[in-house]
Parts: structure tokens; C-alpha cells; sequence
């Protein structure tokens, strides 16, 4: 058996960057308190969230911004949940633990 591997070029300091910024994350998951902190690319200032429960069922949804960009979620139940953030161009959705 022979393997064949093609070479493939490095991510600089700066690509990685670049990716980076380009993409929502979350912080504090699992959730140990009542909010879920969402980190925004550099392009994006505000989106449409929605919590959902695992079936795809909406929760609640809310408008985050840069300035606000925590969402409460003290009034859920300990549980798996998903977060999706919408805005014109991009959507991406996320697993949460509420602890």
C-alpha cells in the first residue's frame, strides 16, 4: 500500500488572525451564571440571536450588539441548548451548556 500526501502551505500569524476576526465565538460555556457572553468579528456590530432547545424549537429570541453583547439566560433550565446568531450575511449556530 502506498500513501501519497500532497503538500499543503502554512497558516501565518496573520492568516490565523484573519480567521479569527472573521467569525462569532462564544465565552463562559458551559454557562455557570445567568449570561453567555458573545464575541463579535470586527466586521459585524449587531445580530439576531435565538436560543433554541435541541429539537430546534425556539426559546427566545433577542437583539445583541457590540455594546450588549450579553445574553441572559438565567431563566432556562440546566441543559444542552443552541444559540444561533443571524444577521443579513451570516449565520452560525452554537452549542451551549446551561449548568
Amino acid at each position: 500500500m502506498t500513501t501519497k500526501f500532497n503538500s499543503c502551505s502554512s497558516l501565518s500569524i496573520e492568516d490565523q488572525k484573519s480567521i479569527e476576526n472573521s467569525d462569532f465565538s462564544i465565552l463562559s460555556n458551559p454557562v455557570k451564571g445567568d449570561f453567555l457572553q458573545v464575541v463579535f468579528p470586527k466586521s459585524i456590530k449587531k445580530t439576531d440571536a435565538f436560543i433554541l432547545d435541541l429539537s430546534g424549537k425556539k426559546i427566545k429570541q433577542l437583539k445583541i450588539s457590540v455594546d450588549k453583547p450579553k445574553v441572559f439566560i438565567g431563566s432556562l433550565s440546566k441543559g444542552l441548548y443552541l444559540i444561533q446568531l443571524k444577521t443579513l450575511s451570516t449565520k452560525k449556530t452554537f452549542k451551549i451548556i446551561k449548568e
